[in-house]
């Protein structure tokens, strides 16, 4: 019986891949996407709830596509120097937000110098 169910499953997935590419081969060269092409692809967007994380907001988003369901983009392959320029920008926002709440408590006066201790050394 379970060989049988999985033989099925083989089957249904075979056919969905077929249809994807078949769908895939419709578009091989296109100058603009358009809402009909993306409702052709599309089965549907589960955008999550906005969290927290180490002071960053991030909201992850899922999408499934047609015939083949989930769609996980691949993490991108940072360069050295993008990998640097990511570390600078949160710095700068980490920074930022301190600032932020600085002002915000009352600590601190909108227009003077700041001066920001180290978490991790006190200096």
């Amino acid at each position: 019986m379970e060989a049988e169910s999985a033989l099925d499953s083989f089957e249904q997935d075979t056919a969905n891949v077929e249809r994807f590419l078949a769908l895939t081969k419709k578009y091989t060269d296109f100058s603009e996407l358009t809402t009909h092409m993306i409702n052709e692809f599309i089965e549907k967007i589960i955008v999550h709830a906005p969290e927290k994380v180490d002071g960053d907001r991030t909201q992850e988003v899922d999408i499934y596509l047609k015939f083949i369901g989930r769609f996980d983009l691949p993490a991108p392959e940072l360069t050295p120097e993008e990998e640097k320029r990511q570390a600078s920008l949160h710095r700068h926002r980490v920074k930022s937000r301190e600032r932020y709440q600085m002002i915000k408590a009352g600590e601190h006066a909108v227009g003077q110098p700041f001066k920001l201790v180290c978490k991790c050394c006190g200096e």
